[in-house]
């Protein structure tokens, strides 16, 4: 990796975290709410990326069924945790969390799994 990739990350994850924070403030949370949304941002990026080294995409093609479900559904789950964590639901009901966490993974993976078979579809 060159030094200009990596200041790119670095200005991927402070931008992504600025925009989480210009979101949070939206929301009216308080500044240390705000701060500690801005801080998982960077968590979020790093737990995609260590995903993402588990199931390398040069594999993609070649993966199993069951292998591909998991990834979709890690890469789900990873998604709609960083958006409940992030979002207004500080005050949600521990079991109404549950269920928004596990349609929002569901419905997600479900979508990327249908996508990637159309775009493998696609393929000659």
């Amino acid at each position: 990796m060159t030094k200009i990739d990596i200041l790119g990350r670095y200005l991927v994850a402070a931008g992504l975290a600025c925009l989480v924070g210009l979101v949070s403030i939206w929301l009216g949370d308080p500044p240390s709410l705000v701060f500690h949304k801005m801080l998982f941002t960077p968590v979020f990026l790093l737990a995609s990326h260590g995903l993402r080294s588990l199931f390398p995409e040069a594999n993609d093609g070649k993966r199993g069924l069951i292998a591909t479900i998991e990834l979709q559904l890690l890469t789900a789950g990873l998604l709609a945790a960083f958006v409940l964590f992030i979002g207004p639901f500080e005050r949600t009901d521990a079991s109404k969390l549950f269920e928004l966490f596990a349609l929002f993974t569901l419905v997600l993976a479900s979508v990327n799994l249908v996508l990637g078979h159309i775009k493998r579809d696609d393929k000659p």
